[in-house]
């Protein structure tokens, strides 16, 4: 799903409470706009508050007090409501405007996290796609004589959305999720277990669930307080007119301390690099913190506690992301706890391209760098063989996959050479058809030009433009601190062996200090995988590879003259 463009921005009155509360509920704007479940959390006492909309693919996005009301902003896009709420009441939005919504109207009701329920019952089970299995979990209770439910859909990013509980008869629960086009579980109670169908468009699953632990999905390595160390928050005004904010995390005792700041992959992420459930940014900061270490860890631009202010942010690409974090590392020079020669980068995906750029024009301020799963060749190679894998992996026929890859490369090289838009739109209809084909639910569905202008506005966008043209190896070429280079053999987003040995290469022939590793066994996320597809991230419970942390801490530390 594409991002509905946010124009405007949420201006809240509430009434008075001591708790944080949250509301959701259906909006339908009309005029050919899907249906969805906005969910809107206010904390009076922290004075913080958030929106989220999982069937616009708004994720929870941060929201500050200014004098207009509660501000956030998302990928260079500001949100506003305006609306009047009660505490265990409802919230009557007067004018919601996103995008081409220009003024609709609803209410919201009262909806707490069903994981703080009292008597809160919750289930788990697995929906089999074409392709893909996506676990769900499902927690349901009565609060006030209303039956409440929420849903879990970690490989989705879908966390305790709330499901409009839908009148049926013979006592099925029938459960709506507005995803675009609406999903509906239709389920009865049979021996404790939850049995019936998936419904979303033509797609119609039986599916079965379990009694589960109402948690939800493990994730044991996540931090927990007291913490050894101190936490600050940082915020940093860009000469562009965005703001940057993020938590520094440092060590006890007397310092300076070396420093690192972490560096997310594509897409909007948050400071903890948040996805299906795991923060591996993090895990990764406590880990690097606890070992003398500290750890700066950031919003990207438009993204929580990161407003937009008078940037436009719409256009960004990894040269923008990189002015970021050059002048996150000159903030940390100013500070006295910091040791300003002994700081470095760590960047993951994307993160691992961003950080050479920030290296090579800042040789005088980046000490060290840690590239997690970096690019070593241009994004036009990379995306044919991220997509060759992936779809092998899920156990694709290799000869339509091929076919599929071709496709891709045309698509991509057509872009960079600036073809003929008519040329672009064959080309880009010839991958959607293939794509579809290989799902019996799409295969026959005949596809419209709204289809083409999404996949074109996807790999057209300037972002997508400069990842395909940008080769690392020309600022690889000019990295002259220590290098740390590692990759999963069960990545397949950003192949070992396409990348790994490029990077090397290029750090030895200039005589840099490079160290690099193939993991065994470690996908993208660096965790112990099984095939390193991407429905396995939210099942694994590791967040982090554990003997990663360690290789990472002990060469940052012998590189930076900590003790060990």
């Amino acid at each position: 799903m594409q991002l509905i463009p946010l124009l405007a921005a949420l201006a809240i009155t509430v009434s008075g409470w001591a708790q944080p509360h949250r509301w959701a509920g259906t909006i339908d704007p009309g005029s050919g706009i899907p249906q969805a479940t906005v969910v809107l959390t206010i904390d009076e006492v922290a004075d913080t508050a958030s929106v989220s909309a999982v069937g616009w693919n708004l994720p929870e996005t941060s929201l500050s007090r200014t004098e207009a009301g509660w501000r956030g902003s998302i990928g260079g896009q500001s949100i506003l409501i305006d609306g009047v709420g009660e505490a265990d009441g409802p919230f009557e939005i007067k004018s919601l405007l996103v995008g081409p919504i220009r003024s609709a109207t609803g209410t919201l009701q009262w909806s707490p996290l069903l994981s703080t329920v009292e008597g809160a019952r919750s289930w788990h089970g697995t929906l089999d796609l074409p392709g893909m299995e996506l676990d769900l979990h499902l927690r349901l209770a009565q609060v006030d004589e209303r039956q409440l439910a929420e849903l879990d859909i970690p490989q989705q990013g879908v966390d305790a959305a709330p499901l409009e509980v839908a009148p049926s008869p013979q006592g099925k629960l029938e459960l709506v999720f507005y995803v675009g086009v609406p999903a509906t579980l239709s389920l009865s109670e049979t021996n404790d277990r939850l049995v019936g169908t998936f419904k979303q468009g033509g797609f119609e699953q039986a599916i079965t669930l379990e009694p589960s632990d109402i948690a939800g999905p493990r994730r044991p390595q996540l931090p927990q307080p007291p913490f050894p160390y101190e936490a600050h928050e940082i915020s940093v005004k860009h000469p562009e007119g965005h703001t940057l904010a993020g938590t520094l995390t440092v060590p006890h005792g007397e310092g300076p301390f070396p420093a690192a700041v972490l560096i997310s992959g594509s897409g909007a992420q948050d400071r903890d690099e948040t996805l299906m459930g795991h923060k591996p940014f993090l895990v990764i900061a406590d880990d690097l913190t606890r070992n003398g270490i500290a750890v700066l860890r950031f919003d990207d631009r438009g993204v929580g506690g990161s407003h937009a202010g008078t940037s436009d942010l719409s256009d960004d690409t990894s040269i923008d992301f990189a002015s970021d974090v050059e002048l996150l590392v000159d903030h940390l020079r100013t500070r006295a706890d910091i040791d300003g020669m002994k700081i470095g980068l760590i960047g993951h995906s994307e993160g691992g391209l961003i950080a050479p750029i920030v290296a090579a024009k800042r040789q005088d301020a980046v000490h060290f760098l840690v590239l997690l799963a970096g690019p070593g060749v241009p994004g036009i190679e990379i995306l044919p063989a991220q997509m060759r894998a992936l779809l092998l992996g899920d156990g694709e026929d290799p000869e339509l996959v091929e076919k599929m890859v071709a496709q891709m490369t045309a698509l991509l090289e057509a872009i960079r050479a600036e073809a003929p838009r008519e040329t672009v739109q064959a080309r880009a209809r010839e991958l959607i058809r293939t794509q579809m084909s290989l799902s019996p639910g799409t295969a026959d569905m005949e596809i419209d030009a709204t289809t083409v202008d999404e996949k074109l506005a996807a790999v057209g966008h300037p972002w997508m433009r400069a990842f395909l043209e940008i080769d690392p190896a020309e600022y690889l070429e000019q990295v002259r601190c220590p290098v740390l280079a590692l990759n999963g053999t069960l990545d397949l987003q950003v192949l070992v062996d396409q990348n790994l040995p490029a990077i090397e290469s290029v750090l030895q022939s200039n005589g840099v200090d490079v160290t690099a590793h193939r993991l065994e066994g470690l996908n993208h996320l660096f965790q112990p995988a099984t095939n390193g597809t991407i429905d396995e991230y939210a099942r694994i419970e590791v967040t982090f590879d554990p003997a990663t942390l360690e290789l990472i801490s002990t060469w940052i530390k012998a590189r930076m003259g900590v003790a060990q």
